[in-house]
């Protein structure tokens, strides 16, 4: 039998219950003590306590090859690294006089690509900045889809990685074009691939954000991302053989084992190693 003490202890509330609204009190079935709803704990069952205690790998969902992995969280040097990519590019737009609204004419029309290229001095040490961003970009993306606790040093390497391997393709195919006489074919398709790399950065930045720092929809956007990815090297590589029958009649079969060696076999090799993850 309880104490006067123990009763009175059990009867009054812990603070004072006329400060609530009446219409946030309940009264408890078993003890008769009014209960906030607002402040009510939720209970957890029986058998997700022992799902969760005794069974750690049961509640974990199967995750396909294009949904984020579980992790901890955002780093913060993510976002410091994605506001930085956003004024990067701002100020190249800026610094070279490159218009928004020309670039998707730029990206289908010769005449238009040429315009801009004349008009602003863009050579290809100016046009290297838009290949360092679309690499950034993709890097980011591919990094917290994929492995998002490794930190900033797997995306560094990755980065650099990538960077390297664009560097001495394209240093490849200048020699190509060098020896069999089409440098002026080689030319425009590398500065059509820049108007596709910048117009790829561009459009990446807002889906990143979107997709680390929004709680809905996280896996659409990344669906959206990768759509957007395919849909780049489609049109960018069309538009390099559009370029190369454009300009040199006689470089279709360098142009085809180019295509087949540098271009599809390293795409088909990664999309089989990010789906195999």
């Amino acid at each position: 039998m309880p104490t006067p003490d123990t009763a009175s202890a059990v009867s009054t509330p812990f603070y004072q219950w006329d400060t609530i609204p009446w219409q946030h009190e309940e009264v408890e079935v078993n003890t008769g003590i009014p209960i906030d709803s607002i402040f009510k704990p939720r209970e957890l069952s029986d058998t997700l306590l022992r799902q969760s205690l005794f069974s750690p790998t049961a509640l974990q969902p199967q995750h396909s090859a294009l949904e984020l992995r579980p992790h901890t969280g955002v780093p913060s040097w993510m976002f410091l690294l994605l506001t930085a990519l956003c004024a990067l590019t701002y100020l190249y737009y800026y610094m070279r006089k490159i218009k928004l609204r020309e670039l998707p004419s730029a990206l289908f029309d010769h005449r238009a690509m040429d315009r801009i290229v004349r008009n602003n001095n863009l050579g290809p040490f100016r046009m290297a900045p838009m290949g360092l961003m679309a690499v950034t970009t993709l890097c980011c993306a591919a990094h917290q889809s994929l492995v998002p606790d490794s930190g900033f040093g797997v995306l560094a390497l990755a980065v650099v990685a990538v960077a390297v391997f664009y560097s001495l393709r394209w240093a490849l195919l200048r020699v190509i074009g060098n020896v069999f006489y089409s440098s002026d074919a080689v030319g425009a398709y590398i500065t059509s691939s820049y108007f596709y790399h910048l117009a790829y950065a561009t459009a990446m930045l807002p889906l990143l954000f979107l997709l680390l720092y929004m709680p809905w929809g996280n896996n659409v956007v990344l669906y959206v991302i990768a759509g957007l990815t395919i849909l780049s090297f489609l049109l960018r590589t069309a538009r390099g053989l559009k370029v190369f029958l454009t300009f040199s009649k006689s470089f279709s079969f360098y142009l085809f084992f180019y295509l087949c060696t540098v271009e599809l076999v390293p795409a088909i090799v990664a999309a089989k190693w990010i789906f195999t993850l």
